[in-house]
């Protein structure tokens, strides 16, 4: 564009110096001479081909962060002395005096992901192919803590129904019970796009494509609880819940990519930005038991945990429109025109994801829960119950990859 503008400016200053001499006489015209096209002011070819390599593979690692987690206290701590107390009195603890022990705030870290990214594409004259798949594996986060109620006892805290008492339900307790908390929670995502690439205006760019394709992404998620108290006198109280969630979004997207320097020795620059419409189907699946063990007897085991019962026991599924956008921002180095390293950054936003934190209901009518001692009679609200509390999800991270191009 630049040699353009000069060109142009060269030519007017050429005209005006013309007009300002005498005409010349008709015999001293100079014959007219054959010109090439007109410079090209703004599409990407002429005859718009596709421009660049015909053949690429690019493998990529990812080192990603994705958003935080809402999810309620998993794990408490109480002072011994303050539990036993409360415990002796028949009464709730005091307020403040349950300590949260995992997470370590009320949106759970997952840390860093580390994912794998491919690529593989092919130009042809008009128009080129391009598929993509985006992997990012398992991390999970665990708390644990079992002991005999000493220093602390070990507690899982809801709300009881009706009276908006928070509730800390001990699993130790010094002098009469041991046992504890183990809580897990996971998550994974992975995704794949299949892209027709068609060449598009130049703008700062020595090549642009825009991008036309479908997109698939997937995010599976899974929080548990297994909660155990040896009663001193033999017998034991287990109590499990399990909740998992997957997103499954299915659209089309569009986007543009433009390469500076794509080809040549040296550094260059590679940005690509893509939107994609569609639907995210959403599935939670809520599951739980409690056993009572005694020496030499059969367990005796019930359906429904602590959060999963009632209402909020099964599975659960709905669609919902959602939009993906991702930006990716890459400095290249080509060490020769068929071999490339890059380095950059990725951010991923889709606008809806149910997670299973989000699914908990800390509200529980615990008048009809067996495991819970010293109820007061007559609650009839049905709760725990389930519902939807879906919230946009980011991810975003590091690049680095390798390119290998024709």
């Amino acid at each position: 564009m630049r040699r353009s503008l000069i060109s142009g400016f060269a030519f007017l200053l050429t005209a005006s110096m013309a007009s300002a001499q005498p005409p010349a006489a008709l015999s001293n015209l100079p014959v007219e001479e054959a010109v090439g096209p007109a410079p090209n002011l703004g599409t990407a070819t002429a005859d718009w081909s596709m421009h660049g390599p015909r053949l690429w593979a690019n493998a990529q690692y990812s080192l990603w962060w994705i958003t935080p987690m809402n999810t309620p206290d998993l794990i408490q701590t109480v002072p011994s002395g303050i539990a036993l107390q409360a415990v002796s009195n028949n009464t709730t603890l005091p307020v403040g005096s349950a300590i949260r022990a995992f997470p370590e705030s009320r949106q759970l870290e997952f840390g860093a992901f580390n994912g794998a990214r491919g690529t593989v594409g092919v130009n042809f004259d008009r128009f080129g192919l391009e598929a993509d798949f985006l992997y990012l594996p398992t991390v999970t986060k665990t708390g644990n803590l079992f002991n005999a109620g000493v220093p602390v006892s070990v507690a899982q805290s809801y709300t009881r129904a009706g009276t908006d008492t928070t509730i800390s339900l001990l699993s130790s307790l010094s002098g009469s019970a041991s046992g504890g908390i183990r809580s897990d929670v996971s998550s994974e995502l992975w995704g794949a796009e299949l892209n027709v690439r068609l060449p598009f205006y130049n703008f700062m760019t020595d090549m642009t494509d825009s991008i036309v394709g479908a997109r698939y992404l997937e995010l599976q998620e899974n929080l548990s609880l297994y909660t155990r108290s040896d009663l001193n006198g033999g017998n034991s109280v287990i109590v499990q819940d399990n909740i998992a969630t997957k997103n499954r979004f299915y659209g089309g997207q569009l986007g543009l990519n433009g390469r500076i320097n794509g080809t040549s020795r040296g550094i260059g620059f590679d940005t690509t930005g893509k939107m994609a419409l569609g639907v995210v189907r959403q599935e939670a699946t809520l599951s739980g038991s409690n056993a009572f063990l005694a020496p030499g007897a059969a367990a005796d085991t019930e359906n429904g945990g602590l959060f999963a019962r009632g209402a909020a026991l099964g599975t659960f599924e709905r669609d919902r429109f959602a939009m993906i956008y991702e930006q990716t921002f890459n400095v290249t180095y080509n060490f020769t025109e068929r071999t490339q390293v890059y380095v950059g950054y990725s951010i991923i936003w889709i606008s809806s994801v149910m997670r299973p934190g989000e699914a908990i209901d800390q509200s529980i009518n615990d008048s009809g829960v067996r495991f819970v001692a010293g109820v007061p009679a007559g609650n009839t609200q049905n709760r725990p119950a389930f519902d939807w509390n879906a919230n946009d999800l980011w991810m975003q991270g590091m690049n680095f990859g390798f390119r290998l191009q024709y």
